[in-house]
C-alpha cells in the first residue's frame, strides 16, 4: 500500500540534505549510529597497534580515507604501507597519512582481471614475503595473495563485516547484495595453507537517529542496495521506517 501523498513530500523534502551530503562523501568516519548492546569485546586498533609495534613492515589494504590507520600508525616505530583503490578515497588518505610517513598505493586487493587470473599473479604490486603483517579492516582480501606477501612467521589480521549485517532491510529491499560467508571462507582457505586461525564473530545491535541517517549510508554504501534510490524506492523506505 502506498504511502500518503502528503507523507512522502515531506519526507522527501527532509531527505534531500542527507542525500546532496552523500553526493560530496569522502573519507570512511561516519559515526551514525549509536550501540543498544554491548560492541565486541576486542578492540581492533589495539590488537593492530601492538603487532604493528613488533613489526618491521606492516601493509594496511582498503585503508579508505586512512582515519583507522593514523590511530594505529601514530607512535609505533614500524614502516607502514598502505593501500586505497578508490579514487575519492585515495587522496584523503594520502593526505592523512603524510605526516606519519605512511606511503599510500592506488591497488585493489582482490583479482579481478582475466589475465591475472590466467598468469596466478596477484593485483597488489608487492614483491614475495616483504610484510611482518598485513591488515584488513573491512577490506574483502585474496588468502593467497596474502600468503604471498607475508614473510614465513607473518600474521595477518582483519575484522570483516558480517554477512548477515542489517539483514531487517532485506524484506524491503529484496534485491539487497548477499555476501559470501567470509568468515567461514577465509579461515578455511588460510587453514589449507597451513595457517593457525583464531577467530570470533559477534553481533550487535545499533540504531540510526531517524531515517536520513541510513539513506545516507545507504548511497555511501552503494554495494548494499544495489541501484538504491531513495526518490524512486520511498515507499519502502517509509514501509521500513
Amino acid at each position: 500500500m502506498a504511502a500518503n501523498p502528503d507523507r512522502i513530500a515531506r519526507t522527501l523534502l527532509e531527505l534531500q540534505p542527507y542525500i546532496e551530503r552523500a553526493r560530496t562523501f569522502s573519507g570512511w568516519s561516519f559515526d551514525l549510529f549509536r550501540d543498544i548492546d554491548a560492541p565486541p569485546s576486542w578492540d581492533y586498533v589495539a590488537i593492530a597497534r601492538d603487532h604493528a609495534s613488533r613489526a618491521s613492515r606492516v601493509l594496511d589494504l582498503g585503508t579508505g580515507g586512512g582515519e583507522v590507520l593514523s590511530r594505529i600508525a601514530e607512535g609505533v616505530a614500524t614502516r607502514f604501507v598502505a593501500t586505497e583503490e578508490w579514487h575519492v578515497n585515495a587522496p584523503v588518505a594520502r593526505d592523512r597519512l603524510a605526516p606519519l610517513g605512511v606511503p599510500v598505493v592506488r591497488a585493489q586487493s582482490e583479482q579481478q582481471r582475466d589475465d591475472l587470473v590466467r598468469e596466478r599473479k596477484g593485483p597488489l604490486p608487492f614483491r614475495d614475503d616483504a610484510f611482518d603483517l598485513v591488515l584488513s579492516r573491512h577490506e574483502g582480501i585474496m588468502p593467497a595473495e596474502i600468503d604471498r606477501l607475508l614473510r614465513p612467521g607473518g600474521l595477518f589480521l582483519t575484522q570483516q563485516v558480517a554477512r548477515g549485517q542489517w539483514e531487517e532491510l532485506r524484506a524491503f529491499f529484496p534485491r539487497m547484495t548477499v555476501w559470501p560467508d567470509h568468515f567461514t571462507g577465509y579461515r578455511r582457505e588460510f587453514e589449507e595453507m597451513g595457517y593457525a586461525v583464531t577467530g570470533e564473530e559477534y553481533r550487535w545491535r545499533v540504531a540510526s537517529a531517524g531515517l536520513g541517517d541510513l539513506v545516507y549510508t545507504l548511497l555511501v554504501c552503494s554495494w548494499e542496495i544495489p541501484g538504491f534510490d531513495p526518490v524512486a524506492e520511498i515507499d519502502a523506505l517509509l514501509a521500513m521506517e
